[in-house]
């Protein structure tokens, strides 16, 4: 058996052929996996081979992550003219916007580590808010629109107990400043005006809760909010905050189904939300009316995104096919007019023949 494994990050974007050796007759296992193939910033896409087993054909493309910008429909259940934002040969993420609709914070790598950006959506170039050495990610805006809070350490690799300081850097530009430090901090974020409130996450010890914190982003002062309960192993899983400050909703990736935890920002019993037909549930933002759930999703077919209202309903936005190894997520501007998109894009494609392997 022969299938495509993803690289590790940094190497994310990349994967490499493993094969497994079986009996014939049974289907057990009679060997480890072994590694075929040794590529760089390439994915496997798509494989064949000839009946005698001694060739084998494969896609290799590379892909790149990238912002993309669409317009909402009023309904919030259409997109239209979706269009590249970001130009350069790098990975882009975004993760929010200004309050003006104006612009979209990101993180990209094109320094060769994640550094703080925001680009205008009539612009083709983007303006750095922070650079160095350090690994930087999350951006948003705090409810007074004064601070861009962002996450950072020192580390590639994120774990539940790397050391990861929230900071701060002024809207206009100026000097970023530490706001708090913990450990294990994946995601923050801010509600919209009026509402004021900021919240960050953290794993318990055991890794068996999701302890979430309210925070001031001026003082560093910080209290527990609500926490709940992760599923067993901890694999991946995403949250966000509702504009108006309300309420959190959280994805646990399952293959099997999906899920989406709605749980009170001032404490109490989560609700479950079964989302039908819809498994692989993953990277979440709340609407930019608190009514519904932009979620991205993988499938068989590719990466999904999808509105889910609060009732479970979903409908698909937008589809990547064949990314199935790939997720997506959409990010709203204030006013709901648009989705800021991360997308990838397949910058190369060829097609290859393997032999003795």
């Amino acid at each position: 058996i022969i299938y495509t494994l993803t690289e590790p990050q940094p190497n994310q974007n990349g994967g490499n052929l493993w094969g497994i050796r079986v009996d014939a007759r049974t289907g057990a296992r009679i060997s480890d996996p072994k590694r075929i193939t040794d590529w760089t910033g390439v994915m496997p896409t798509a494989l064949g081979g000839t009946a005698d087993g001694k060739q084998m054909v494969v896609g290799k493309t590379n892909f790149q992550a990238d912002v993309y910008i669409a317009e909402l429909g009023s309904s919030g259940r259409h997109l239209s003219n979706p269009r590249r934002l970001t130009l350069d040969d790098r990975n882009d993420l975004p993760y929010a916007w200004t309050p003006d609709g104006k612009a979209v914070l990101f993180t990209s790598d094109r320094n060769g580590t994640w550094d703080i950006y925001r680009q205008a959506i009539d612009q083709d170039s983007a303006e750095i808010i922070v650079a160095g050495p350090d690994y930087k990610w999350a951006p948003t805006v705090t409810p007074d629109g004064s601070w861009i809070t962002y996450l950072s350490r020192a580390a590639d690799a994120l774990t539940a107990r790397t050391a990861v300081r929230l900071m701060r850097v002024p809207m206009r530009g100026g000097p970023p400043q530490e706001v708090l430090k913990g450990r294990g901090i994946q995601r923050q974020a801010c509600a919209w005006p009026p509402a004021s409130l900021c919240v960050f996450s953290e794993e318990s010890g055991d890794k068996s809760k999701l302890v979430f914190w309210a925070f001031d982003p001026v003082k560093g002062e910080k209290h527990e909010l609500t926490r709940v309960s992760l599923q067993q192993p901890v694999l991946q899983y995403d949250w966000a905050l509702s504009p108006n400050g309300s309420l959190l909703a959280l994805t646990e990736f399952d293959e099997r189904e999906g899920r989406i935890k709605i749980i009170s920002a001032t404490g109490g019993e989560a609700k479950d939300l079964k989302v039908t037909d819809w498994p692989g549930l993953f990277h979440i933002w709340w609407s930019s009316d608190n009514k519904s759930l932009i979620v991205g999703s993988f499938s068989a077919t590719g990466s999904i995104l999808l509105n889910v209202n609060l009732e479970g309903r979903a409908n698909v936005l937008r589809t990547q096919a064949f990314l199935s190894q790939f997720n997506t997520w959409g990010v709203p501007s204030y006013d709901g007019r648009y989705l800021a998109l991360m997308e990838y894009t397949a910058t190369a494609s060829d097609v290859w023949t393997l032999e003795n392997f």
